[in-house]
């Protein structure tokens, strides 16, 4: 009787091992398919989006040009996204006139060794900076200067044949992105171009830190005499001390 009860005892449990042998089996075999499937789909979407990017034109996008360090980090983010930029260096609001060219300067020293073709209005703007800008309130100046610039930006990307322009202003965590994307906007809409609005904050430091490699000149304030003055303000640079020790 107990060597009866042990034998069945052992049929089940072998009976039992195998189904679980046939169950992990199904199991495995139905990992593999699942695997298989979702690698061919995405095979599949490589070689899909390969061929849509093939067949598609490249996107032509005018980028403002606040200064030379600003363009490195959005400048190698749009080419990683297969847009096709061109620059435009327009910034009546740059003074004094010796900063003006230091920044100038600065923008054909980083040409020299990208071939970004880029248009530099190299006159100095302070006239028309006054006349177009100028306000009591510090909002309404920073307003009126972004869109001052990116007017005309605007209308030389539709001038071009560009199909959109951003600015390198969106690359600065100093500037308000609030008011930048309403000129932007305004400005698109006046010259009937297409506005990118991007985030390129994340992507300030990278753009410092190859402009520190490179040496190319790093601007202390965004460029109007009233950034200068409230840049420099609260320091004491340049403050006399008098010539006894220090």
């Amino acid at each position: 009787m107990m060597a009866e009860a042990t034998a069945t005892i052992n049929v089940c449990i072998k009976k039992g091992m195998l189904s679980q042998r046939r169950k992990e089996r199904k199991e495995r075999k139905n990992s593999l398919i699942v695997s298989c499937v979702v690698r061919g789909a995405l095979l599949l979407f490589l070689v899909l989006f390969a061929s849509l990017r093939e067949t598609l034109p490249e996107m032509k996008l005018l980028i403002h040009v606040c200064c030379a360090p600003c363009l490195i980090g959005p400048l190698e983010a749009l080419r990683q996204e297969g847009m096709q930029p061109g620059g435009f260096f327009y910034n009546p609001n740059i003074h004094p006139f010796l900063e003006f060219r230091k920044r100038v300067k600065a923008l054909r020293v980083f040409l020299e060794k990208d071939a970004l073709p880029v248009e530099i209005i190299a006159e100095y703007g302070l006239e028309l900076f006054m006349r177009e800008v100028y306000r009591p309130d510090r909002r309404e100046r920073c307003r009126n200067c972004h869109f001052l610039r990116l007017r005309r930006t605007a209308e030389r990307a539709k001038e071009m044949g560009f199909n959109a322009f951003t600015t390198t202003l969106l690359g600065s965590p100093h500037q308000d992105h609030e008011l930048l994307r309403e000129s932007g906007e305004r400005a698109a809409e006046t010259a009937s171009v297409s506005f990118l609005y991007r985030d390129f904050r994340p992507l300030h430091e990278r753009s410092r830190e190859v402009a520190r490699r490179r040496q190319l000149y790093l601007q202390p304030y965004c460029g109007c005499c009233f950034s200068e003055y409230e840049r420099f303000r609260d320091t004491g640079r340049e403050l006399y001390r008098g010539s006894g020790p220090r």
